[in-house]
This record gives structure tokens, sequence and C-alpha cells, in this order.
């Protein structure tokens, strides 16, 4: 069971922005869930205000709520093509993808080189 930070606790979770020669890149660390949700918006509105391509790295992600999902959901409505998403190939986070069948909305990648070298079609995945 998941259970919630306590006040001094660590952070569970780190968004660490970057950039490639392709995209912007903002690479997700830890747990993503209530607790963090609003900071994983601003994130990830901070990337795709300036317009171009951007790549949300899931691969570092061991856990995500439905909370996260739907930062993710509200972010593919309002970016669309623009983002795009590295999804481990495995683990929870990959798992919460297919539960939900959320891949098959996402344009979405195993690696996040891959996903910023994309035309920003959906990996058949």
């Amino acid at each position: 069971m998941h259970e919630p930070a306590r006040e001094n606790d660590p952070p569970m979770c780190a968004f660490v922005r970057d950039r490639s020669s392709d995209a912007e890149i903002l690479h997700v660390f830890g747990e993503v869930d209530l607790a963090n949700a609003s900071e994983f918006a601003t994130a990830i509105n901070g990337l795709a205000g300036n317009g171009s391509t951007f790549v949300v790295d899931l691969t570092g992600c061991t856990y995500m709520d439905s909370s996260g999902l739907r930062v993710l959901v509200t972010a593919h409505n309002a970016h669309g093509p623009k983002m795009r998403l590295a999804v481990p190939e495995s683990g929870s986070v990959r798992r919460i993808f297919e539960l939900t069948n959320l891949l098959t909305q996402f344009a979405n990648f195993s690696s996040v080189e891959d996903a910023a070298r994309s035309n920003g079609q959906p990996s058949s995945r």
C-alpha cells in the first residue's frame, strides 16, 4: 500500500527540466500522487509554455496515481501533438497506463531519445 509522505520526510518526487537538440524534457523521478500533482502540472506547463515539442520522461517514475494521470490527460488536451511521453517498458507506471488504456491516447515511446526525435506519432506498443 502506498503511504503518504510525512512532514519531515524527504521529497518523494523530483521534476528536472532538461533540453536535447530535439525537444524540451521533463524528467520525473520518484512517486507522483495527490501530494505533488500540482507541482507536476506546473512543471509540465512550464515546458509547454514556449510552444515547442516537449517530452515527459516517466522512465524514472516509480509510482503514479490517478492524480498524476489527470495532470497528463489535462496537459495532453491542452498541448496535443507537442507533448510526448517516455514510458518504461514494465513496472507499475506502465501498468497504470495499460489498465486505463491511456497508452493509445498519447504519443508514447520507450526512451527519451526516441520520443524527442519522433514525429509525434504514438508508438505501436
